[in-house]
């Protein structure tokens, strides 16, 4: 007897866009550690990307995208995209939703309740650099959507402080 096995590699979806740092420009040419300098849209490949209180920054020697705490948005325009992928950077030990963005695509709205936001910090890991004296850790936030129509997908920051990602990536 003869039997095939067929082993399949699994699949990672073609990236759309790919957000950091370096594609958050300073707009007005004003105060680079000042949201507003940030606020507005620009064209990132082929997407224009809106930002509100959202800015350039670093967290010790990692460079960031921050987040003002409530208030800060970042928007991609007209996005048709399966999946968004955030590597989010903290100092601190959060366990709490609040603490995490809410996500909006096709209008649906992804927030997180605290025990997922457990969750999600549990799993972080220490990148190995500091800030100040604090330990910084990346964590991963990734939601799925259940349709691709290409829409506006919005990232806004939660109540609980500012947010800091290192990377967003569009899947």
């Amino acid at each position: 007897d003869s039997c095939v096995i067929t082993v399949k590699a699994k699949s990672t979806p073609a990236e759309v866009l790919k957000l950091v740092p370096t594609s958050i420009t300073n707009l007005t040419g004003g105060s680079a550690t000042a949201y507003a300098s940030y606020n507005g849209t620009r064209k990132v490949e082929t997407y224009d990307v809106t930002t509100a209180d959202v800015m350039k920054n670093k967290q010790g020697d990692v460079d960031v995208i921050q987040m003002k705490k409530t208030s800060g948005t970042l928007t991609v325009k007209n996005i048709s995209t399966k999946k968004v992928r955030i590597v989010g950077i903290t100092t601190y030990n959060n366990t709490q939703g609040k603490y995490l963005p809410s996500i909006s695509y096709n209008g649906t709205t992804k927030s997180f309740n605290d025990t997922e936001a457990s969750a999600i910090f549990g799993a972080k890991v220490d990148t190995g650099h500091v800030s100040g004296s604090y330990a910084i850790y990346s964590f991963v936030v990734e939601v799925e959507f259940t349709t691709t129509t290409a829409a506006d997908l919005q990232i806004k920051c939660g109540s609980g402080g500012a947010f800091y990602m290192s990377e967003v990536v569009f899947y």
